[in-house]
């Protein structure tokens, strides 16, 4: 009898990609949104941080990932959210990250 071995297709792991994060500059008071394009197998999990940490959902700050557009909105900004933003994206493969710059100008 011949020994017929089946094994699973191998999954080829892919190091997450994410585009730049473009820097934003705003009047306090207006909403501000960062996107990146993230891909990677499997799916990256993104996560977003603001000056090292990381961002808890809030209402003030609103996360999505949905196909391969990851963004963080802030509806209204206020001078104190001025800072560095980060989105991180890992999987099994490794992770990768993009940062760049809020400016919020008070209204004075």
């Amino acid at each position: 009898m011949a020994n017929i071995s089946v094994s699973a297709p191998e999954i080829q792991e892919v190091l997450p990609k994410v585009t730049p994060l473009k820097d934003i500059v705003v009047n306090e008071g207006q909403p501000a949104a960062f996107r990146a394009q993230v891909t990677g197998k499997p799916v990256p999990k993104v996560s977003w941080y603001r000056e090292g940490a990381l961002i808890p959902t809030s209402p003030d700050f609103q996360m999505s990932f949905e196909g391969t557009t990851a963004s963080l909105v802030l509806n209204t900004t206020y001078e104190e959210d001025s800072g560095l933003f980060t989105l991180r994206a890992v999987n099994s493969a490794g992770q990768v990250e993009s940062t760049a710059r809020l400016t919020v100008k008070s209204k004075d």
